[in-house]
């Protein structure tokens, strides 16, 4: 769906775009609204970031809002999962894997504005 890798077949529509056909600069604007799920949520944790940057790695990627905003905006993803603002800080392996999980869910939210 993203069109990491080509497609063999079938189609794709996005609100009401045709993923498969959509320009390189179309696709930046829908994988602003897309995101990969994976299953293993360590998997989709980079270890050696801390989760402020990985929560906040696509409002940097795509320049939404201020260093302060993004700071703000990090730390109430964390708290609608459950999580307080000092967790932040900390690095993925310090997360039992059901806290890893939550941890990884505002990572999917991250650059829809608030």
């Amino acid at each position: 769906m993203l069109r990491l890798t080509p497609a063999t077949g079938g189609g794709v529509t996005f609100e009401d775009i045709d993923v498969m056909r959509a320009s390189r600069t179309e696709m930046q604007k829908l994988r602003r609204d897309m995101q990969i799920v994976f299953q293993d949520p360590y998997a989709s944790l980079n270890p050696r970031m801390r989760i402020r940057s990985i929560v906040g790695e696509a409002l940097t990627i795509h320049d939404i809002g201020t260093e302060e905003e993004r700071k703000k905006r990090v730390a109430d993803l964390l708290e609608i999962v459950g999580l307080n603002s000092e967790h932040a800080e900390r690095y993925p392996h310090e997360f039992s894997a059901g806290s890893a999980s939550v941890s990884a869910s505002p990572a999917r939210w991250r650059s829809t504005p608030s």
